[in-house]
């Protein structure tokens, strides 16, 4: 809301006070206004919580303080190494796909409103930022010889004959890579006066992260032309999720590449971990990260569309890493939900209208290979133009 406050404990000092002001306590101390307060933000340890469900009529009953806190930090998944969305309290109570936490700061500001009219609040405005998940900048094209004889010998064994062809043409014949589409990508983004942000996988070729060559100067020349009109991050993988050298050798990559410092990151797979991912981060000097979202389906994964400062539970402090959470992926609807593309554009649009109704910051995730027409991504090129114009 953008309000200055100041929290004391003091009572005498809080009852002197003159001006805008309320307690957050067990009980009312004078004719204040008053919420009634649980015991979580009073805690130090990582405690069970017993917050069965969260409404939006009813927030104050819930304690919006400690619930948005609660959300906020992912104390839910905090010792849940295998936490999916329907674990999550949002999901159990209907409300994955609202923005909660945005809401109950649009109640309490009314509470403030009709309280203290003379408080002037920050105006907010809704904002789009589309985000570009690179796991393979080529399809084809930026693999040492070795594995390309090795592609065209299985391809040919196989019988994938059309696989040898598409393949020959892009590297004899000078036909573009299919997954080659930033061009493109820019041109809609530059169309509709976006600053798009593209995530480069950096790692090693293994069998869960099936990179290209980095060192080809295809690749080189991609990323260069690429940071004059956009915004480059880190896409860890999934390796370096666990080893804390790989993922600084994949930092270390990308910037020597790029010749300037990599502060923004999303992890592969959306591989992320409390507090451990986070603390790696920290460590790498990652300061904005964007893998609060679920891959397996849209929605607000920590109840908020807005960006804010990750609070570390364990160390009981809050840290300079901000938090840029995303509400849709794209690879949702192609691989998890597999639905028709008219439910696919009804959550869409629902999302979209969720976000700005809030004022908030709509987050997307797309993937250049889904632009490329090849396999199951045939027929998503098309939806990007119709998608951005619902989102802007």
């Amino acid at each position: 809301m953008g309000l200055n406050f100041e929290l004391t404990h003091n009572e005498n000092y809080f009852n002197n006070f003159v001006g805008t002001k309320f307690s957050y306590t067990k009980n009312k101390l004078n004719n204040e206004l008053f919420f009634a307060s649980t015991d979580l933000l009073f805690e130090k340890n990582i405690n069970p919580q017993q917050f069965c469900k969260l409404t939006i009529n009813e927030a104050f009953g819930n304690d919006i303080f400690a619930a948005s806190f609660f959300l906020l930090t992912r104390y839910e998944e905090y010792g849940n190494g295998n936490f999916t969305h329907q674990h999550s309290i949002l999901f159990r109570s209907n409300l994955l796909q609202t923005p909660i936490i945005n809401q109950w700061v649009m109640q309490l500001k009314t509470i403030l409103q009709q309280y203290f009219p003379e408080l002037k609040f920050q105006k907010r405005n809704y904002q789009f930022t589309p985000t570009i998940d690179v796991d393979r900048a080529f399809a084809f094209k930026a693999r040492n010889t070795f594995k390309t004889i090795g592609v065209f010998a299985k391809d040919f064994l196989k019988g994938n004959f059309n696989e040898v062809i598409k393949r020959f043409a892009v590297l004899f014949q000078n036909v573009k890579d299919p997954f080659d589409v930033f061009d493109e990508l820019e041109n809609v983004h530059q169309q509709n006066n976006l600053r798009a942000k593209y995530f480069f996988h950096c790692g090693n070729y293994n069998g869960v992260d099936k990179n290209i060559d980095l060192q080809n100067a295809n690749f080189k020349t991609l990323i260069n032309r690429l940071q004059t009109t956009a915004d480059i991050g880190l896409h860890p993988s999934v390796k370096s999720n666990s080893n804390f050298d790989l993922l600084q050798n994949e930092k270390n990559v990308l910037e020597n590449l790029l010749q300037k410092k990599v502060n923004d990151s999303r992890q592969h797979f959306i591989q992320l971990h409390f507090p451990t991912t986070y603390h790696r981060l920290i460590q790498l000097g990652i300061k904005n990260d964007y893998s609060m979202g679920y891959a397996t389906t849209a929605g607000f994964r920590a109840g908020i569309c807005n960006s804010f400062h990750w609070y570390d539970l364990k160390n009981e402090t809050e840290t300079d890493l901000t938090i840029h959470p995303f509400c849709w992926m794209e690879a949702t609807f192609q691989i998890y939900q597999k639905g028709n593309d008219e439910e696919m554009w009804r959550q869409t649009k629902q999302i979209i209208n969720a976000v700005k109704q809030v004022s908030g910051e709509f987050c997307a995730v797309w993937h250049n290979h889904s632009f490329s027409e090849l396999y199951e991504f045939k027929g998503w090129k098309n939806k990007y133009e119709q998608f951005v114009k619902l989102a802007k």
